[in-house]
């Protein structure tokens, strides 16, 4: 069985990560699950029924990284605690219940994955370009996203966390977990990972941990001890658990409102709405637009009215990222916006509804239409 060996990180990540290590508390919880991850790969190899490891944390971590500082950014009173990644989830992506398609087109982590050492033909790692769906990473975020439409909402005070970062695999391609290890083995597996996970609680602030599966329970708990901390438990989404293939969704929405976590949510779901935010009072000035997800905004709701364009601080807008199809150009105040410290460039015009467009609005002797290439112009 091949063992892997470190990978080169990008230098500016690692600097970025060093750095953070003594401030942010996204850049202190990746130097822990580096520590955590150097600690396994020091371990004796693996033996039967284990063929091959796969060390996500390693081939996937420009991903994982990339999820961590994305929403890790305070401390959290609620952990999602997994067991250890899935061949067709974290395996792929580096996120914890990784499906791809809820990590691309949800959560929206990129980044590049490499291939791992000695890599197991019939398990290939694709990255976020996997087109086969994870059931239980698929199930869990499906959960999440129909709770918190915007999963920014959920990440206010939740996150999500695997007790192992490592897959194992049999020789014929089988997901070994870790309850199925030699016992001697399990042993020096779990005891390094049961004390980072207390060290992850512990850096934070976790007040309650969710262990999703009896095996998380287990060693959360263990782990815990002494601890103020509060362990409940969460009925696992995979196919092998029967209770999930009779309503997942429903057990675990009822097992989280009984845990008190729903109400965390703010009442956001299928029935919330952006609506009930108070636009005037709202301070534009310390979003991060990069981050914000636009997908999710009922733009009917939204009153355009109440925004100050004056003050809006267009600089820190990206603009290319906007999804502009989204917009009422009707409703819109044209006559507010600063055109001259508009970036035309990064403006896509193919999406713009130019028959709904209000020009009779349109201040033509204050646009700056030198700035216009109208050889770009849909």
């Amino acid at each position: 069985m091949t063992e892997p060996e470190p990978l080169p990180a990008d230098d500016d990540e690692d600097a970025e990560d060093e750095e953070g290590a003594a401030g942010d508390l996204a850049g202190r919880f990746l130097r822990l699950e580096r520590e955590q991850d150097a600690e396994l790969r020091a371990l004796s190899p693996f033996g039967a029924p284990v063929t091959h490891v796969y060390h996500p944390l390693q081939y996937a971590w420009q991903p994982h990284r990339r999820f961590v500082r994305r929403y890790l950014r305070t401390p959290k009173r609620v952990l999602f605690l997994g067991m250890n990644p899935g061949p067709f989830g974290m395996a792929q992506t580096g996120v914890p219940f990784g499906e791809a398609w809820h990590v691309r087109e949800w959560l929206r982590v990129t980044g590049a994955v490499t291939k791992p050492p000695g890599e197991h033909p019939k398990r290939p790692v694709l990255g976020l370009s996997c087109q086969r769906s994870e059931v239980s990473g698929a199930r869990f975020w499906g959960l999440i996203r129909a709770l918190c439409p915007d999963p920014h909402i959920f990440f206010r005070h939740c996150f999500v966390h695997n007790h192992c970062p490592l897959l194992f695999l049999a020789a014929s391609g089988r997901n070994v977990p870790p309850t199925e290890l030699p016992p001697p083995e399990r042993d020096r597996l779990l005891g390094p990972c049961d004390r980072a996970l207390a060290r992850a609680v512990g850096l934070l602030g976790v007040g309650l941990v969710v262990a999703v599966g009896r095996f998380a329970e287990r060693r959360a708990r263990r782990a815990l001890v002494g601890a103020p901390v509060r362990v409940e438990g969460l009925p696992h989404p995979s196919p092998r658990n029967p209770r999930a293939n009779r309503g997942w969704e429903e057990l675990a929405k009822a097992r989280l409102g009984e845990l008190g976590v729903l109400e965390l949510f703010g009442g956001q779901g299928e029935e919330g709405t952006t609506g009930e935010l108070d636009w005037d009072e709202l301070d534009r000035d310390v979003w991060d637009w990069d981050e914000l997800d636009r997908d999710v905004w009922d733009w009917d709701e939204l009153d355009q009215d109440v925004w100050d364009w004056e003050e809006l601080d267009r600089d820190v807008r990206d603009w290319d990222e906007v999804a502009w199809d989204v917009w009422d150009w009707e409703e819109l105040a044209w006559a507010e916006l600063d055109w001259a410290e508009l970036d035309w460039d990064l403006l896509d015009w193919a999406v713009q509804d130019w028959a709904e467009l209000g020009w009779d609005e349109l201040d033509w002797a204050e646009l700056g239409w030198a700035v216009r290439d109208w050889d770009e112009l849909d």
